[in-house]
């Protein structure tokens, strides 16, 4: 039996790795991640403004389609006390202009104003910090899974000295249990690997 050095921790092999071309989806996961910390924020402070949040009756000024889905986006004026305030946002299809519409506005700072309840806004954050945590976790998983095994060479994995790798899959120790794969074993030929 040899003895083999123990592996390095998983961080300190990708700092090693970090310039070799394996290691592109790495940037992919830290874009990943700061999309999370980013949208996670928002949907942070639009919930603490959800808390807070007040209503008043305003009217459109002017609405306009904009952007790829032609999303209708109204200019609005609104009154809180005998303060006016004036705001833009997204709103409904229908909405045109000298509509009356109901405005949403924090109570502590009515600039910060929308069409549209704050608590809504919140959750789509919060669904696509969720559906980014997904893809974070399936990047990271193809990045591990895909990891070749180091300490021997391709021509010296086998499944007898620690490596049943078999099409890059592992297979956690099934090569030698399954009699399929040992049949296999001996007609799939793999290439080296440069």
């Amino acid at each position: 039996m040899t003895h083999r050095e123990p592996r390095p921790g998983a961080f300190a092999q990708l700092l090693k790795d970090a310039g070799k071309p394996r290691s592109r989806l790495w940037g992919f996961v830290l874009f990943t991640i700061a999309c999370i910390v980013f949208y996670g924020h928002s949907a942070i402070v639009e919930n603490d403004t959800a808390k807070r949040q007040q209503t008043s009756f305003g009217t459109t000024d002017q609405c306009e389609r904009r952007g790829r889905g032609h999303e209708n986006w109204c200019h609005y004026s609104f009154a809180v006390g005998d303060d006016w305030y004036r705001g833009v946002s997204q709103t409904y299809p229908e909405v045109t202009f000298g509509q009356t519409v109901e405005v949403y506005y924090d109570s502590q700072d009515p600039r910060m104003n929308t069409l549209e309840d704050f608590s809504g806004q919140s959750r789509k954050d919060e669904r696509l910090v969720y559906i980014l945590l997904l893809v974070l976790v399936a990047a990271g998983t193809f990045i591990l899974w895909n990891e070749e095994p180091r300490g021997a060479s391709p021509d010296e994995r086998t499944p007898e000295n620690g490596f049943p790798v078999t099409w890059g899959f592992p297979l956690f120790g099934e090569f030698t249990e399954n009699p399929t794969l040992q049949a296999l074993h001996g007609r799939v030929q793999r290439r080296p690997v440069f």
